[in-house]
Parts: structure tokens; sequence; C-alpha cells
């Protein structure tokens, strides 16, 4: 796999002269240079670049990569600071980034290797960069359309209060460290051990702040594990996890602030991807066999040590214009699971993954999988990717398990 190597990038622009006043006075408008790779293969060169502002798939501005890998664009750089902007090359990458005051004074930006996933800021709890890759799949799982992009890490929570408090949560996108941590045994992530508290709302209570955690119930926008007393399947009604007795019953929450905790956390247009028995399936590409989307097969690879592994990588060639342009990898790590019943595991084992789509057919009954036993409802279950037993598909699970999730947008 290609690499992308950069450095920062220092030059003066002029002000560009685009029209005239009244009084004939000229007009100046700001320009913004984004650079790229600047060491070996510029595989940007000659590719559209475009940008936006973050929550709309409006272009601002666009431009073409030259060939030291720059790209400059007509859009007031000053303008722009302290926004969350969005850098993409069509069909191949899209960079999620909050404008610093410093990068509008210089009126220059440098771009993160995309091979290396998403960052992290300073403060260890949001991200500086989110970066989203193109696999071949497009907008409601189309083989054509509009370009679906898969964000590099899982969603990741962070306890931000004392123990002893009701939990505050801060959420970002697992960057490359953290997502080597998710699939490999042992490591300290709370709720695939007992130090969660089961069957309260907050099971997080007693954590201290900086406690991390990936694990997520179905339609819980609040980043916690919430479950009841009676240990039963929860639904998600009016934003809250809620039971049977509740008739309004959401079965597609993707996009839906108050049930979709990417929504919810990443704002924007982030999103779970959706699943299931519908012709909008986004997940069916990481499928066995899916010949729909013969443009990334083979099929996910296990990777790991030795005989463990540690989650599955996808990975996609790039190809604009006839041309094989470089090669994306989605590394999806063997988070495990966690019941409602306080049975958890399967790390470094299980990758187990939701969509944003609950039963849409309304067909009982299911029998979700070898942990439960007794056959339920439609309305008690959700539709999640999964790596079971050697096998890639979605199967459907109780709304209450918490699973990993990693988000997508447009």
């Amino acid at each position: 796999m290609r690499r992308e190597y950069f450095k920062v990038i220092f030059f003066s622009i002029p002000f560009l002269v685009v029209a005239c006043s009244n009084n004939d006075s000229p007009v100046e408008t700001a320009t913004l240079t984004v650079a790229t790779t600047t060491v070996g293969d510029n595989y940007y060169q000659g590719l559209t670049m475009q940008i936006g502002l973050a929550g709309s798939t409006d272009v601002v501005s666009e431009s073409i990569v030259d060939e030291t890998g720059k790209a400059v664009f007509n859009a007031d750089a000053v303008q722009l600071a302290g926004k969350e902007l969005w850098f993409c090359v069509p069909k191949m990458v899209k960079f999620f980034h909050t404008m610093t005051a410093g990068e509008a004074s210089a009126k220059a930006i440098v771009l993160p290797d995309k091979d290396a996933g998403s960052t992290r800021d300073a403060s260890g709890l949001k991200n500086d960069w989110i970066v989203a890759l193109y696999m071949g799949v497009n907008k409601g799982g189309t083989a054509d359309g509009v370009p679906l992009y898969w964000a590099t890490g899982n969603l990741m929570a962070v306890k931000t209060n004392a123990a002893g408090e009701p939990s505050e949560v801060v959420c970002h996108i697992a960057d490359a460290q953290e997502t080597i941590e998710e699939g490999t045994a042992g490591h300290d992530l709370v709720g695939l051990d007992d130090r969660l508290i089961s069957n309260v709302p907050d099971g997080y209570v007693n954590m201290p702040a900086g406690s991390k955690w990936d694990q997520f119930a179905f339609g819980d926008p609040t980043g916690l594990m919430l479950y009841d007393s009676e240990k039963t399947a929860l639904l998600c009604v009016d934003g809250k996890q809620m039971k049977e007795d509740k008739t309004d019953i959401a079965f597609d929450i993707c996009g839906d602030a108050r049930f979709d905790a990417a929504r919810a956390h990443l704002g924007g247009l982030w999103r779970l991807p959706t699943c299931g028995k519908s012709g909008l399936n986004e997940f069916a590409a990481f499928e066995d066999d899916c010949e729909e989307y013969s443009g990334i097969l083979p099929d996910g690879k296990p990777y790991g040590k030795m005989s463990v592994s540690f989650g599955l990588d996808y990975t996609y060639t790039v190809t604009i214009g006839g041309k094989d342009v470089t090669i994306n990898t989605l590394r999806l790590p063997a988070g495990g699971y966690r019941h409602a019943n306080n049975d958890y595991g399967g790390v470094a084992k299980f990758c187990l993954y939701w969509s944003g789509t609950a039963d849409p057919t309304g067909t009982p009954p299911y029998t979700p999988d070898n942990s439960i036993t007794q056959t339920m409802p439609p309305f008690f279950i959700a539709f999640n990717y999964g790596y079971l037993s050697g096998v890639k598909s979605w199967y459907p699970h109780p709304r209450s398990s918490s699973q990993c999730i990693r988000p997508v947008t447009e």
C-alpha cells in the first residue's frame, strides 16, 4: 500500500482581485492553499479536491491538485477560522477538521496521511482530524449514487467528570492506537469486564474521569449503556430506551440525533450505516461473497498476531479515470459485545457493529443468537454487521445489546 508523507509548507499567497466596487476600488478575496503529499508518489495530482462546511454537502470551492501536491482555493481563510470544514477528493477520501486561527492567518493547511487514520487534539477528548474513506459503497448501499465515506475508527466515549456523579460523556473517533487496543484482549476499556454496573440507567456512575468505552446500545444517544431492572430488551422511543408497552417504535434511526449516537455526538452528517432486510443495506458490501460489490472483494481478512485475530481489514482499490490511484484500508477491530444480562466478551474474536436499522419488515419471529434462546418479537430487534464463526454478514440482536459503532458520512 502506498503511504503518504507530509511536511509543513511555508509560502505567501497574494490576494486575488475578483471584482470591483462602485467606486472602482478593487475588492480582494483571500485564498486558501491545502497541501497534500509532497514526497514520494503524489496520487492526488490532477484530481479535483473540494472543500465545504461540516453539516452540508454543498461545495464551497474546488481546485485541482498540482504536481507539488497543493491545491489553491478561492476561499477566505480568515472567515473560515473556527469552522469545521471538510476536504474531499470524491470517491477517495474525506477529511474533517476545525480550522485554527494559525492556519487561517497563514492561509494554509496541511492534510494528514489518510492511511494513518483519524487523530485526536491535545485534550485527547476530541478529534483534531477525522479521516473517512470511500470503500466502493454509496448511500443506500447502491452501486452508484452519493458516495459514502467510512470513519477510520470506531466511536469512542470518555467520561469527563468524577466518580459518583451522573456521567458526562465526550465522544470521538478512535485513532490508530485506540483501534489496536480495541481488538486486543486485556484492553482497559470499560464495559467488557465487571467494572460496569449493570441494570441501572448509568452504569458508569462510579467510574473516574477518563474512563473510556466503545460499546453502545442501539438507539441510545447518551453514549451510556441503559438497562432496566427486569433485564428485558429495551426500545427506543422519544429519545429514550423504553419498554414494549410503547407503540411509537423507531425502526430507522440513521441520522436522527434523538437515537443515533454518531449524529448526536459528532454532528454534521455523521450517522450509523444502514443494514438488515432492506434494499438500503450499506453494510452489504462487507458480507461474504457479495458480488454486487465486486469492487471491494476479496472480503475482509483477519489481522492480528499468530492465530489471534484482532479484527478485520477491508481493502478497496480507488480507480479514477480508469486508473488505479491508491488503496484504502478500513480496519474493524474485534471489540466484542455486552448484553443486558451482563454477558460480555468476544474481544479479539467477534466484530459486532450496530447499524441504524431495526427490523424494517416487522416479520416475526427472530432468535437473535445462541446466547438468547427465547424467540423475540421484531420490535426488540435491530440489525448489526458481524463476524461470527468465520462468517461475515448482518445479524439481528436485541436493542439492549451493546456493540461498536462505525460512523459514516456523505
